[in-house]
């Protein structure tokens, strides 16, 4: 009985992650000419923002979820890429919004395929020791790619915990 539930749930993990597809984890390079300095940049610096979603290879939900990712995008690696130049603006916000998206997506298949609830919570740190990060909202991103530039983080990870 338990191995047909396993399998339910992948099924229902790799049918969720392809009603996901936009959301697969790809490089992207967004620029922005803002004229406002950063605590800890000079007007006019260039700033790329690593984000890695960090996706568990010892968890049934994760290695699922992988496997839907390069089902749709041969080139999926967990790691994406951003980079903007001046202050943070508001085009700096949907490349962090697609990699939340693809973790969430990988938090949901971690969850159905295990019955337990599992929370995502992003940081500086791959094992969850550096900044707390904020991705909640647009504002909270901002403030947080602010306060990440004030303190040259320039790598978020998602980290998930049951």
């Amino acid at each position: 009985m338990k191995k047909s539930t396993l399998v339910l749930a992948a099924v229902a993990a790799i049918s969720f992650i392809f009603a996901l597809s936009s959301c697969a984890t790809t490089n992207s390079s967004g620029s922005s000419d803002g004229s406002s300095q950063g605590d800890g940049q000079q007007q006019g610096e260039k700033v790329t923002i690593k984000m890695y979603d960090n996706c568990p290879t010892d968890d049934a939900g994760g290695i699922l979820a992988q496997a839907g990712f390069k089902a749709l995008d041969a080139s999926y690696t967990g790691e994406t890429s951003f980079t903007f130049v001046g202050a943070p603006d508001s085009s700096s916000i949907q490349p962090i919004l697609k990699f939340t998206s693809s973790c969430k997506a990988i938090q949901t298949a971690m969850q159905k395929a295990s019955g337990k609830k599992c929370t995502l919570t992003y940081n500086t740190a791959k094992d969850g020791s550096g900044i707390k990060l904020d991705l909640s909202s647009s504002t909270a991103i901002l403030n947080t790619l602010a306060m990440m530039i004030s303190k040259n983080a320039t790598t978020i990870y998602g980290i998930y915990k049951y």
